[in-house]
Order: structure tokens, then sequence, then C-alpha cells
């Protein structure tokens, strides 16, 4: 997706705003501590932790940009983690991971939304690039120019007794991120 005005342009939904008291950091060191989830936690997924926040914006292969949405006693609730890349030439963020502890995901999209209309907030990239996996519905309902769904093979090895649970693909330390 475009940002700044050439995706007002383009675009005839308004994004969702943060929760009152709540409120956007590029440090992962102001996290204090995760907001409990409020969605269902019933599969295999990773764990987030503030220290794993810290560790992953400081990995020495790429860099990765924190935005996070915390409140006043540091309490985290949604990010985005993004780094830098070219779409068709274009300077672009493409999005390696997100999470949000709400029940649904219009925090994750007010802070795509912030990012959108305000761009100069991560540096002078155009787009945006947000990544979607199988049975994540993380970006329904966001405004784009172009959908695609990830496809992974993740679970190729899984031992048995973990078959049959739901498995929460988001992209990993492996993956994009280091």
């Amino acid at each position: 997706m475009p940002l700044g005005l050439p995706s007002r342009l383009l675009s005839f939904r308004e994004w969702p705003s943060l929760p009152p008291g709540r409120f956007i950091t590029r440090d992962p060191a102001l996290v204090r501590g995760i907001a409990t989830r409020r969605v269902s936690c019933a599969g295999v997924q990773k764990w987030i932790t503030p220290d794993y926040l810290r560790w992953f914006a400081t990995s020495p292969m790429r860099k990765h940009e924190f935005a996070g949405v915390i409140d006043d006693a540091g309490c985290l609730s949604s990010y985005l983690f993004l780094t830098s890349k070219r779409i068709r030439g274009i300077p672009a963020w493409m999005e390696i991971d997100h999470f949000t502890t709400e029940g649904t995901h219009d925090e994750l999209h007010a802070l795509v939304g912030e990012i959108v209309r305000q761009p100069a907030l991560f540096g002078d990239q155009r787009m945006l690039s947000l990544a979607s996996f199988p049975d994540d519905r993380s970006w329904e309902g966001c405004p784009a120019l172009h959908e695609r769904t990830e496809h992974v093979c993740h679970c190729f090895a899984i031992p048995g007794h973990l078959q049959s649970l739901a498995k929460l693909t988001v992209l990993a330390e492996g993956d994009w991120g280091l």
C-alpha cells in the first residue's frame, strides 16, 4: 500500500484510531510487559516477551524497525517489525513480524494507519507490504493495491503429538528476520 498522500487518494476507507491511553513507541526498551492476550492461544505459536523484542530489534543481519502500541505503564498490546526493501524499484517497508493481544485486529490496523498517514515516522519509504499466511486474518479489511497469501511448509517435521493442534503461522527468526 502507498504511504502518505497517495494512500489518501487511493483509499476510500478510514483507518481506525488507537484506543485512548495508548501510544506508539519506536523503542522496544520502553516495553515493560506484554498485555494479557484476548485472542485464542489454543495452538502452537511464538511466545512474545520484552526480551525477545529487544533481541530481535538488535539483529546484526538486517535492520529491524519496531513500532509498538503501549500504555503509560509500558505494557505492550500490539506491534510491527518492518525492514527496508524495494518494491518494483520503489523504497518500501516490508512487515516481518506482527502481534496483538487484542480480541480484534483494530489496534493493529490503527498502528498501520499511523504509519500510512505519517510515513515520516520511519523515513522516506513510499510503500508498505504486509505479510499474510493461510488462516491469518490480521490484515482483512486493510486497504491494499495488491494482495497475495504467503505459502509455507514449516510443519513438515512437527512431532506426532502436535500434528492435530492448530498452528499460527508467522514469520520467525530464521525466515526474513535474521
